[in-house]
């Protein structure tokens, strides 16, 4: 306070206030506001410290003092964090080399030193150092560490490596020891490397432990070496003789092995010094081994039992296909046949190699006599089979007054045999009934196929019945295993008769004479097969079959590219002419397609279902719509799913094609997954119940039916189209509008449920039977009653038209009997036949046009 000793009053007065309010101001000074220059300084420099800001400041003030001590604290915490980052990523960079990691540290200091301030150059230096030496000494015992387990590792994979070497030339050897050159150099390494294992501190490995996993190596080699002495035993004298020395050289605990004072051989020269714990090591690896082995030679058994069953499949794969006319090498069923070991199947391949599908010379047809050129021989039989015997075997009608001690004969027949035949006054009708009874009904011919009757009937002949039959049931009927079987005993018999053997080459002879007929035989019947089973590919002819007929190859493709269906069109008008002809002159099925090219369109027909419509349409217009039909039907025979084959003929010219593409929709639709609506299903199921029963005699089209409508009435409901059940299932049955008629689908005819002919209106099916009844009664060719008196008309008209699998109709009367032929037979309505007689009789207004 100031002195106002010399003051007046006021004068005092005001000093005295002035000193309380400076004194306040100093108060406030040090109390309030230095702490608050002093919070600000630290934020502002912590703010330039974050910032990687550096500014010294005079300390002049209190704010400049306290500005500078956290600016120079917080940069040097900067550096120390930056600095350690720095240094732990050259450890990362440097972890097992710390003069690298040194030298990098020193680098990147000596560049950090230059642009740090000299406030705080010294504090980051320090900090530096002190972290990097740390650093260092941690880096140089990592490299310690890992040289030590370096070398360690180095070691233990050598000694593992001359483990696994000794382990195996010890059981490819079959034998072990110390002085056997070939193990001594790596059982000599092998025991340094323990040594040093053993003094390896980072290993861990102390030296009892060494010695005893060494031993453990030791025992490992000497059991490989009986193992692999038992394989080369199982391998040169057999399982058996392995299992003995494994028995003899290691008996089970408790047992005495052997003669103990003999000295030890084989397995027991092995094993005889092995410690406990090594025999049963050995024990186990041989019978392993000895597992092992007998499993290889059941597996190679095995291997090679497939391969003679494949080989056999092949076999008779191929046999069967080169005798109905498949292109089949010779060589191929030659090896095919030897590779499954089966004499019998052997002799089966050579006799169809023999005989092949070669038509025999002036073959002219598989008519009903078999005959070609007017010669039946090659169709077999008794008549042709016994004047083959006669003629050709036994030397015709000549007498032969002594037949080799048996008598006089004639015709084959001897009166040795036959004591009650007058032999020199003997006829050829006659002789053949002898045949007949002796030999050809003793063994049964008239039930064996054509070519094993000759065979087997030369057989009776010459061998005997008994022989004959007993060679029908062992060669299973195959004629070329029979022929080896008559071989086979002629050989035996000249073999154990050397009086016999001079009439070898007569008997093989025989057998060549009766092998050729046979062939021939075997050759038509074969080609009668071939056609019936794929006619036109039969009629191609192959690499070892000249062609029968000129049949143009199918395009099979082409039907399905606008720009060459025409070129397809004239090819299947071609291949009707060329079926026809080989029908008529070979009185085989006839066809259109081979069975390869039915299977082609079936392939797409199931891959693509729409494709079936473009199929069908195209058929129609090159070869009619009854054309079309035959032609479906036979790839519908070839195994075409019936759904397809029956949306093809919906989709035809004159069909609902509209239906049939939403048919062939949804089927692909369900075959990529989807479904349709569990309601809308049921709700078709049930309109198909409701004309169950006039599919009743025909399953097949009762399910193309069902499948069909579902499958339209799905692609429909994916597209969000709404129809009524009555539309799919009476589509699917083929019905149609045209004009202001309806044909086709399902209708009532004289109280009854039929399916209609998808080209006749339904509603004048009743008209129509009147109509056609009036025809059948006039020309005397209807059904008759049961006395065999012609139905009138008016009663034929009153009958119920039925469905039946051909297509055609049965007529059948309330009680349910069906109308008869003269003979007894069911008389089968053909609407399609008399689809012209109809329309010229009702109009169009019955019949739609296709």
């Amino acid at each position: 306070m100031p002195d106002t000793s010399g003051y007046g009053a006021a004068e005092r007065a005001n000093a005295e206030g002035l000193a309380q309010a400076v004194d306040g101001i100093g108060r406030l000074q040090r109390n309030t506001l230095a702490p608050l220059l002093k919070d600000q300084a630290k934020k502002d420099a912590t703010a330039d410290v974050l910032a990687g800001r550096f500014a010294e400041r005079a300390q002049v003030t209190e704010y400049d003092a306290a500005y500078q001590d956290v600016m120079i604290s917080g940069t040097a915490a900067r550096y120390a964090s930056e600095d350690d980052r720095a240094l732990d990523d050259l450890v990362a960079a440097n972890p097992y080399d710390p003069d690298a990691f040194a030298a990098s540290a020193r680098a990147y200091r000596a560049e950090q030193i230059k642009t740090t301030p000299a406030a705080v150059v010294m504090e980051r230096a320090a900090n530096f150092d002190r972290r990097h030496d740390t650093l260092f000494q941690n880096l140089r015992l990592a490299r310690l560490r890992s040289d030590a387990e370096e070398s360690g590792r180095s070691i233990v994979g050598r000694k593992d490596e001359l483990v696994a070497r000794i382990t195996r030339n010890a059981e490819d050897a079959g034998s072990y020891g110390d002085a056997d050159p070939a193990f001594a150099g790596d059982v000599s390494e092998l025991a340094q490397l323990w040594s040093q294992i053993a003094e390896n501190p980072v290993l861990g490995v102390a030296p009892d432990q060494a010695a005893r996993l060494q031993q453990q190596d030791v025992s490992k080699f000497q059991a490989s070496a009986f193992a692999g002495h038992i394989r080369r035993v199982i391998r040169e004298q057999g399982p058996d003789a392995a299992l003995a020395e494994i028995q003899s050289a290691l008996p089970p605990a408790g047992t005495i092995a052997g003669d103990q004072t003999a000295s030890p051989s084989g397995a027991e020269a092995i094993t005889a010094a092995l410690s406990p714990e090594a025999r049963e090591l050995a024990r186990e690896r041989g019978m392993a081994v000895y597992s092992e082995e007998v499993g290889l030679i059941q597996q190679r058994a095995n291997i090679a039992s497939s391969a003679r069953t494949q080989a056999s499949q092949q076999t008779e794969s191929l046999i069967e296909a080169m005798r109905y006319g498949g292109d089949v090498k010779p060589e191929d069923l030659r090896a095919a046949a030897e590779a499954s070991g089966d004499p019998g199947l052997i002799a089966r391949a050579r006799w169809a190699i023999e005989v092949g599908v070669t038509p025999p010379e002036g073959f002219g047809g598989g008519g009903s006599g078999g005959s070609f050129n007017g010669d039946g021989s090659a169709a077999g039989g008794f008549q042709a089979s016994v004047d083959f015997v006669i003629d050709q075997i036994e030397g015709g009608e000549a007498y032969v007054a002594d037949d080799n001690g048996r008598g006089p004969t004639r015709f084959g027949i001897n009166a040795s045999a036959n004591p009650d035949l007058d032999i020199a006054n003997l006829t050829r009708g006659a002789a053949v009934n002898r045949y007949k009874r002796n030999y050809w009904d003793a063994i049964g011919a008239d039930q064996l196929p054509p070519a094993l009757a000759l065979v087997a009937f030369d057989a009776a002949v010459n061998h005997g019945p008994a022989d004959a039959r007993r060679w029908i049931a062992e060669s299973g009927g195959d004629v070329g295993q029979y022929l080896a079987l008559r071989e086979a005993d002629y050989r035996a018999l000249a073999a154990s008769n050397p009086a016999q053997a001079r009439n070898l080459n007569g008997w093989l002879n025989r057998l060549q004479t009766v092998r050729q007929r046979a062939a021939r035989i075997q050759s038509f019947q074969n080609t009668q097969g071939g056609f019936a089973t794929d006619p036109l590919a039969f009629a191609l002819g192959n690499s070892t079959r000249p062609a029968l007929a000129q049949v143009t190859p199918v395009p099979v493709e082409a039907v399905f590219n606008p720009q060459q269906q025409g070129v397809w069109g004239q090819v299947m008008q071609g291949r009707r002419a060329t079926g026809d002809t080989l029908a008529r002159q070979y009185q085989v099925p006839r066809r259109m397609l081979t069975d390869g090219e039915v299977a082609a369109y079936k392939d797409r027909f199931e891959s693509d279902p729409a494709s079936v419509i473009t199929f069908a349409q195209q058929a129609t217009a090159a070869l009619g719509g009854q054309g079309a039909r035959d032609l479906l039907a036979e790839i519908g025979q070839g195994g075409a799913a019936p759904v397809l084959i029956h949306i093809a003929d919906i989709g035809r010219p004159g069909g609902d094609v509209r239906f049939a593409r939403q048919a062939a929709l949804g089927l692909s639709l369900k075959a990529a997954g989807q479904a349709l609506d569990t309601d809308k299903r049921d709700d078709v199921n049930a309109e198909v119940t409701r004309w169950r029963s006039l599919l009743a005699a025909t399953p097949a089209l009762l399910s193309a039916v069902q499948n069909s409508a579902q499958a339209a009435a799905l692609a429909d409901d994916t597209s969000g189209v709404v129809r009524p059940p009555e539309y799919y299932v009476q589509a699917a049955l083929g019905r149609t509008t045209w004009g202001r008629n309806t044909y086709g689908g399902a209708a009532e005819v004289n109280g009854a449920s039929v399916v209609v002919p998808r080209w006749m209106n339904g509603e004048r099916f009743d008209d129509v039977l009147e109509t056609l009844a009036g025809t059948w009664t006039a020309g005397g060719h209807g059904p008759v009653f049961g006395n065999g008196e012609p139905m009138p008309a008016r009663t034929l008209a009153r009958l119920r038209p039925v469905l039946q699998p051909n297509g055609n109709y049965q007529l059948v009367d309330r009680r349910g009997a069906t109308a008869t032929r003269r003979n007894g037979q069911p008389f089968e309505l053909n609407l399609n036949a008399a689809r012209m007689t109809i329309e010229s009789r009702l109009g169009r207004d019955v019949v739609r046009p296709d």
